[in-house]
C-alpha cells in the first residue's frame, strides 16, 4: 500500500490587471453595450451682456458593443489519478486557474483581435513625465488626471518595476529605504494608490487608473468540467476544462494614464 502525503503546487494567481477593477455578473449575455466618453466639444464662457448668446458645450460619446472574451485552458489526466488523489486534482485545477488568469491579464492590457478589445495599452492616455523616478512620475499622472476630473485610486506595475521602486534609497543608493521599514511589512501602496502587480505592464512604466470608470462584466463564472475526447474513454483518460467569459468595460477616455519617467527607469 502506498500512502499519499500531499501534492505540491503554487497558490492561485494573485497578480494581474483584473485585480484593479470591480466585477459584476450579467450571466446569460453574449455582449454588453455602453457609451464611452471621448471628449468635450466647445467650452463655457463669460456672458458679456444680458441677452447675449450663451456658449455651447456638450460631451462626445461613442457607442461600444463589447463581445465577451472567452478564456479557457485544458489538460489531460488519468481517471485513476482523478479518483485516487483529490489533492492532485485540486493542484491541476489551480494550475488551470493560474494559466487562465495570466491570459486574462495579458488580454486586458494588450487587447484581443477577435472578439475586438483594444486593451489598456491602447485605451490609456500616454504621459512621458519630466520627473526622473517613476514614483514621482506617478504623482505627475495623478495631477493630470485630477485636472481632468478623475480620482485615480489604482496603479499597476510589473513585478520587477515594483521591486525597484520598493528598494529605492535616499542619497543615491545609500541611507534608508524610501519605502520605510524594509525588513517589516510593506503595504502595496504608492503615493496613496493601491498597487496591482501585472506581468503585462512594461518595465519602467505605470498604469494609473480611476477604477470607477471601468469594470469587468462576468458573463460566465469560472467552471471546471471533465469529459472525454477522441479515444480517451478506452484509454481511461479524461480532459479537464476550465473556462470563463468576461466583457471588459472602459467608459471614459482619460480615466487611465500610462506614464513613464524622464529616464524610463523606476530608479
Amino acid at each position: 500500500m502506498v500512502q499519499t502525503v500531499g501534492v505540491g503546487s503554487p497558490s492561485a494567481m494573485t497578480m494581474g490587471l483584473q485585480n484593479a477593477f470591480q466585477s459584476r455578473g450579467l450571466f446569460g449575455t453574449t455582449a454588453v453595450e455602453y457609451s464611452r466618453y471621448t471628449g468635450l466639444e466647445g467650452a463655457a464662457g463669460v456672458q458679456a451682456a444680458e441677452g447675449d448668446l450663451k456658449a455651447k458645450v456638450r460631451p462626445s460619446h461613442s457607442i461600444i458593443n463589447q463581445t465577451a472574451l472567452t478564456i479557457a485552458a485544458t489538460t489531460t489526466m488519468s481517471r485513476q489519478a482523478l479518483n485516487d488523489s483529490v489533492e492532485l486534482r485540486l493542484a491541476v485545477e489551480v494550475t488551470l486557474a493560474r494559466a487562465t488568469a495570466a491570459t486574462l491579464d495579458d488580454a486586458l492590457y494588450n487587447g484581443t483581435a477577435a472578439p475586438l478589445w483594444s486593451g489598456f495599452d491602447d485605451l490609456a492616455t500616454t504621459l512621458s513625465s519630466s520627473f526622473v523616478t517613476l514614483a514621482d512620475a506617478v504623482s505627475d499622472a495623478v495631477g493630470v488626471m485630477q485636472l481632468g476630473g478623475f480620482m485615480p485610486d489604482v496603479v499597476a506595475v510589473s513585478p520587477a518595476t515594483w521591486v525597484q521602486i520598493m528598494t529605492l534609497r535616499a542619497d543615491a543608493g545609500e541611507g534608508v529605504y524610501l519605502s520605510g521599514n524594509y525588513l517589516g511589512m510593506t503595504e502595496p501602496v504608492l503615493r496613496g494608490l493601491r498597487v496591482v502587480v501585472s506581468n503585462s505592464v512594461p518595465l519602467g512604466k505605470a498604469l494609473v487608473i480611476d477604477s470607477s470608470h471601468s469594470e469587468l462584466i462576468v458573463v460566465q463564472n469560472p467552471v471546471v468540467e471533465i469529459g472525454t475526447i477522441d479515444d480517451q474513454f478506452s484509454r481511461n483518460l479524461a480532459t479537464l476544462l476550465l473556462e470563463f467569459r468576461i466583457a471588459p468595460v472602459f467608459r471614459t477616455v482619460g480615466s487611465a494614464i500610462l506614464v513613464s519617467s524622464h529616464t524610463g527607469s523606476p530608479a
